[in-house]
């Protein structure tokens, strides 16, 4: 009967965290925080090691690309998504209110006019202060060639 605790040992062996290791994690910490070129610099950085691992998975190099495409699209979206979710908690309550109702909850401005018990006009001009403040924060953050940018 084979011995097979040396494999074993080697296979759940973790390798030591390193000073790349380390610089990755602090890429990743500043890319969530919206440093779009940590961001960038960690694409760099891991774009080869993505398409070496998703070679594995992958029946031709054609698919390997598709999936590390995939990969920093998903990590695109998520630092996105955690940019706007930030700069609307930092915008003031009504505005916050406003456009999480006409926005994102799609009710027509003269309802949440009605829900909030404000002047229609007032309303209005609340989205269009936090829709501005959330666009120049974006644009800000992520450069001029976003699609909310030439607005």
């Amino acid at each position: 009967m084979t011995d097979h605790r040396p494999y074993f040992r080697a296979v759940n062996r973790v390798p030591p965290y390193d000073a790349e290791a380390s610089a990755l994690d602090d890429l990743v910490d500043q890319g969530r925080h919206g440093d779009a070129d940590a961001f960038a610099r960690l694409v760099k950085a891991t774009q080869p090691r993505v398409h070496r691992w998703a070679l594995a998975f992958a029946r031709d190099s054609d698919e390997a690309d598709d999936l590390v495409q995939e990969v920093f699209v998903i990590a695109l979206r998520e630092r996105l998504t955690a940019l706007v979710l930030r700069y609307w908690r930092e915008l003031p309550e009504r505005q916050r209110v406003v456009l999480d109702l006409v926005d994102l909850q799609g009710h027509a401005p003269m309802v949440a006019a009605e829900m909030l018990e404000l002047n229609p006009a007032t309303l209005r001009a609340n989205l269009f202060k936090a829709r501005q403040t959330m666009r120049r924060r974006l644009v800000a953050q992520l450069g001029e060639n976003t699609p909310w940018s030439d607005r």
